[in-house]
């Protein structure tokens, strides 16, 4: 009885100092030129006093009764003040990296959250080639993979 209870400590403990917890997801991936929807937890109809995004240390919108956008934003985002969450549109390698936000809402404590967002370039131009045409049983062949883009996994992973 009492492992169980400790566990269940524990795993109070762990989840609430999850960086963003609840308020946003774990991770995000997105292909370049696409579009990606930064979803927060938050009911619809939400009155926020305020909304502040953030791409790394800089702001990128905030929201206090009118939309202010960064400049280098303008025309790929769009805000949803219903939840506080955020379209980031035409996205580029350059737009990979962690992403928060704030958002005061009245008579309660900030909500925060943090994620991360991977962008990769599509793969394609997919090339495969064999050392030879001519198959015999028991002996060997080298087959060989080629292409452009993104790769999900490190390089180590990759060759077989």
């Amino acid at each position: 009885m009492e492992v169980a209870v400790i566990h269940f400590i524990v795993l109070g403990v762990l989840s609430g100092v999850t960086d963003g917890a609840g308020v946003l997801p774990d991770g995000l991936n997105a292909a370049v030129g696409g579009k990606v929807m930064f979803n927060t937890t938050l009911t619809q109809g939400t009155p926020f006093q305020s909304v502040n995004w953030k791409f790394g240390t800089e702001d990128i919108f905030t929201w206090n009764v009118n939309n202010f956008p960064a400049p280098e934003y303008e025309g790929r985002i769009t805000f949803f003040m219903s939840t506080g969450s955020l379209e980031l549109r035409n996205l580029a390698l350059t737009d990979s990296g962690e992403y928060s936000v704030t958002m005061l809402l009245p008579g309660a404590p900030p909500q925060t959250g943090s994620t991360r967002l991977d962008v990769y370039a599509p793969v394609s131009n997919v090339m495969v080639t064999s050392s030879s045409t001519e198959l015999v049983e028991f002996s060997s062949v080298s087959l060989s993979c080629s292409s452009s883009g993104s790769s999900l996994f490190p390089l180590a992973e990759q060759q077989l």
